[in-house]
């Protein structure tokens, strides 16, 4: 897609190429493993062409696999418009995709490049419910520290991202890799933070802003991803997050997919809070944020609005 954050198109090239189908059904037929990560960064592709060639792979994987596994894989969101696509993708053994979301914002979407979601952001839980309505769970990754984005846009965005029925969610600093546009972009406007190499590239790791935010400090997005990873590290939420994605998917293994996921996130928003409890010591969360992660990880199936106050 080539979005001005992301390596993969810089390193790789723009153009998707495909591994003949034969070949990777015999790498099918050899792995022992149950459970696969079909490691594609973009598996159902941008065109007509692309789609036809991975529903081609959907269909040889249903007849000519000799045992049945289950895996995910990574995706465009244009993909949860295919319904043939996706019920052939869980037919497959897929019980997961991960979705490049990025922000609500259109401008945002624009600047990053991600053209493909800023035509269809308007309509994303429409597509979200496409791979519900398949089976399939979204994994949905967004970046936070676009020059729109204020130290709001945290809470907003894991709420917004709740709502919209994401059943795990990846929330990550936007962050300049070396090679990309963005990169080249923040170096030219003086913005870079993290300059004393070698020493700094282990400062890349999307968990720190590294560059000078347009409408909030460093420091203060920084506290705000912090706040995040605590709410997610106290409250006992996976096993709701589970149950709201059985409602939606009406599969049990998908649901137990989402459960593991999440889990595991928990416990490493705990590790990474344990890691950073003391250069955050102190922050308070903001009430208004507060609520918002109370929501997002508070609610059971069904409920999406904190009750209305008594008159």
């Amino acid at each position: 897609v080539g979005c001005d954050f992301c390596s993969v198109t810089r390193f790789n090239g723009p153009k998707i190429r495909r591994r003949p189908i034969d070949q990777i059904i015999d790498e099918w037929n050899n792995t022992d493993r149950r459970f696969v990560f079909v490691v594609d960064d973009n598996f159902y592709g941008i065109t007509a062409k692309h789609a036809e060639w991975a529903k081609e792979m959907l269909e040889a994987i249903i007849s000519r696999t000799k045992r049945n596994r289950t895996w995910f894989s990574q995706t465009t969101i244009n993909m949860g418009d295919d319904v043939e696509a996706l019920r052939l993708a869980y037919k497959a053994g897929c019980r997961a995709m991960l979705v490049g979301l990025e922000s609500f914002n259109p401008e945002s979407l624009k600047k990053f490049g991600k053209g493909i979601n800023s035509k269809v952001v308007g309509r994303y839980r429409e597509l979200v419910d496409g791979f519900h309505q398949a089976g399939i769970a979204v994994f949905g990754a967004f970046v936070i520290g676009a020059d729109e984005d204020t130290e709001d846009a945290v809470p907003e965005t894991v709420l917004r991202a709740i709502r919209l029925g994401i059943d795990i969610l990846q929330v990550t600093n936007l962050t300049p890799l070396p090679g990309t546009a963005l990169y080249d972009r923040l170096k030219a406007e003086g913005r870079l933070l993290a300059t004393d190499y070698p020493r700094d590239w282990e400062r890349y790791t999307f968990l720190e802003t590294i560059y000078k935010p347009k409408n909030v400090t460093a420091r203060r997005l920084d506290e705000t991803m912090f706040t995040l990873r605590r709410a997610a590290a106290e409250k006992p939420w996976p096993f709701k997050r589970a149950l709201k994605s059985f409602l939606r998917t009406k599969s049990l293994s998908t649901s137990l997919f989402v459960y593991g996921m999440n889990r595991g996130w928990a416990k490493m928003a705990k590790g990474q809070v344990a890691r950073d409890c003391k250069r955050f010591a102190g922050v308070q969360t903001d009430p208004a944020h507060e609520e918002k992660y109370r929501l997002a990880y508070g609610l059971w199936p069904g409920k999406t609005e904190s009750p209305a106050p008594k008159e």
